[in-house]
């Protein structure tokens, strides 16, 4: 089952935050999110395998305070679009 999370990090001084939808987080997927977010090419990501070898690679890009938690309170378009089609519309009568 696919999840949403929310990757927090500061890049070049300013806070960011990047929701993403994947099956399972770890700090390493967040780091590597966060490089992706920033423009570091998908391929260079791949082979990342320890943590320290993103934290490295972000420092280049100036990435730091990369943080992660589930994303509970978003709602994707489908599934509030479903959620409308199950409301009841009222009118109001005088």
């Amino acid at each position: 089952m696919r999840e949403r999370y929310e990757i927090h990090f500061v890049a070049n001084g300013f806070k960011k935050v990047v929701i993403v939808e994947r099956s399972n987080m770890s700090d390493l997927e967040a780091w590597k999110a966060a490089l992706l977010h920033q423009g570091e090419c998908a391929g260079a990501t791949i082979n990342i395998r320890f943590i320290a070898d993103a934290m490295e690679r972000a420092a280049d890009r100036d990435i730091r305070k990369v943080r992660w938690n589930k994303a509970s309170h978003t709602i994707a378009w489908s599934e509030r679009a479903k959620l409308a089609r199950n409301t009841v519309g009222l009118k109001i009568i005088e």
